[in-house]
């Protein structure tokens, strides 16, 4: 895979993680937000943006964008399963390959951080 195949993928399963991100801090700041989608609705970013098109008030927008941020790295960090957990949890449909594939490639750059040799 060339260099800008790569950066597209981690582009999506940015937009994958940040959805579930959206959706803990949506449902911890604003719980009468509803953030659900059908599965054949959704494209990876679309709880995030959906949410920010609609929402009017600033200072929850102030208070949800940050906390949702830091949660993406900790979503980086679960395994597929942990990963499909916490989207059934929060509503975000994401399918058990695609999960997979998201934990796979967190799980490789790590490892590939870690064994870097200048």
């Amino acid at each position: 895979m060339d260099k800008s195949g790569a950066q597209i993928k981690n582009q999506i399963y940015q937009l994958a993680l940040s959805d579930i991100a959206m959706a803990m801090a949506i449902r911890t700041l604003d719980p009468e937000s509803s953030v659900s989608h059908r599965a054949e609705d959704y494209t990876p970013g679309c709880v995030r943006e959906i949410w920010l098109a609609k929402t009017t008030d600033k200072l929850l927008r102030m208070r949800v964008t940050p906390l949702a941020t830091a949660g993406i790295a900790s979503l980086q960090t679960l395994s597929a399963q942990e990963l499909l957990s916490k989207a059934k949890e929060f509503e975000v449909p994401l399918e058990p390959a695609f999960a997979e594939e998201i934990a796979q490639y967190f799980e490789t750059r790590r490892a590939r951080v870690l064994t870097y040799d200048r």
